[in-house]
Formats: structure tokens, C-alpha cells, sequence
């Protein structure tokens, strides 16, 4: 459970250091109503206009080492690593 929280907070505090102005939410469920270890970020853009803005949502299953991005799918990951690069590949998080 604890690699699960350090994973976590890795991965917020990288998604952080991005260079868009972001607000970001997350959520640890270890584990959530189906018994998978998710983490989820929510990404909002332009928050200084709440109306017009974009909005990013990942997913990490721990369980299942896998993380989704929406409209791009699952991608394996074994480190933290392995999710900046997943971040940085297949989303606009840049």
C-alpha cells in the first residue's frame, strides 16, 4: 500500500512540473468499489476561464499495472518511469 501512495504522489507531483497552466485533481482508491488500486488525476486547463476549458483524465491501475488515457487506450508500465514517458508520448500534458 505504501508503493501504491509513493507511486501516486509521484506521478502529481510530475504532473505539476508541466508547463500548461493546470488545476489538478486526484484520487487514490486503494482499492476502489472493484477491487482494483486506482489512481486518477483529472487535468483541467484555462482555469482562469471555467467555461472554455480543456479537460485531461488519467488513469492508473496498479493492480493491473496499467495506465489509461482516454481516446488513446491502455499502455503497461513498470516504474514510475514508465508513466512520465506514457504522459509525455500519448497526451497533451506537454
Amino acid at each position: 500500500m505504501k508503493e501504491l501512495k509513493k507511486l501516486h504522489k509521484e506521478v502529481h507531483e510530475y504532473l505539476k512540473t508541466k508547463k500548461r497552466k493546470a488545476e489538478i485533481e486526484q484520487y487514490e482508491e486503494f482499492p476502489n468499489k472493484y477491487g482494483d488500486n486506482v489512481s486518477t488525476f483529472i487535468v483541467r486547463y484555462d482555469i482562469e476561464d471555467r467555461y472554455n476549458y480543456e479537460v485531461q483524465r488519467l488513469s492508473i491501475d496498479h493492480k493491473r499495472t496499467l495506465v489509461f488515457i482516454p481516446n488513446k487506450g491502455y499502455f503497461s508500465f513498470k516504474t514510475s518511469a514508465d508513466i512520465k514517458r506514457i504522459i509525455n508520448n500519448q497526451t497533451q500534458l506537454k
